[in-house]
């Protein structure tokens, strides 16, 4: 969460300089329905995936920074977050103000929270179902 609070806090400190070319509004906007696109396939892909593996070991000294250097190498964050920014700023819901951008950036990092803690303990909990049936 802290990377992702990070990323989309630059990503909104950038869009100062990007509000003028509306050229790239329109590519942000298509890699965002291009981030759905690949979102859907990563579903797709995962309930076909017939098993879990080790990647990553769990013996790391801190796990804490463990994930959030695996959440920086991510390069998705940033035009999902841009796109999704522009588009706000394109409607005018989202208006350039420092009071509005902190309202957002708050309401990504408590989004990110329930939605990790959703996906741990849901996911915990489904697993849990399919080893006991």
């Amino acid at each position: 969460m802290v990377v992702e609070i990070t990323v989309v806090r630059l990503a909104l400190m950038g869009m100062v300089w990007i509000t003028g070319k509306k050229k790239i509004f329109r590519v942000l906007e298509f890699m965002t329905a291009l981030l759905f696109l690949m979102a859907a396939g990563s579903f797709i892909a995962a309930y076909k995936m017939t098993g879990f593996s080790n990647a990553i070991p769990t013996s790391s000294a801190n796990l804490f920074w463990t994930g959030a250097l695996l959440s920086a190498t991510n390069p998705l964050h940033i035009p999902f977050w841009m796109g999704w920014s522009t588009v706000l700023i394109n409607k005018e819901i989202l208006q350039p103000v420092a009071a509005q951008y902190n309202f957002y950036v708050s309401g990504i990092g408590l989004g990110t929270i329930l939605g990790f803690m959703l996906f741990i303990y849901g996911g915990n909990y489904f697993v849990s179902q399919l080893t006991n049936h």
